[in-house]
């Protein structure tokens, strides 16, 4: 839901967020417990406007994709004609 509303994401590079955070594409993961490498990212981010903008576009087309009505129609259209 978050991406949907443009959000650009940092997130520790665990189990959840790495299954819906495509690296660099769609937001970026840190290692789990290196405050360096968040400091560096946030300074990153803050200093280009241009990558904020793509991950927060690329992360709203992934989150449609995935999660959006149409997807959810054709999933549950799948599923039914299953049973």
């Amino acid at each position: 839901e978050f991406r949907r509303v443009l959000f650009r994401s940092i997130a520790v590079d665990s189990g959840g967020p790495r299954e819906i955070i495509d690296d660099g594409k769609t937001g970026i993961l840190i290692p789990r417990a290196d405050e360096h490498e968040l400091a560096i990212v946030l300074a990153r981010l803050a200093s280009d406007g241009a990558l904020c903008r793509r991950l927060g576009a690329n992360a709203r087309v992934a989150a449609a994709d995935r999660f959006g009505m149409q997807r959810m129609a054709r999933d549950f259209a799948a599923n039914m004609s299953a049973h």
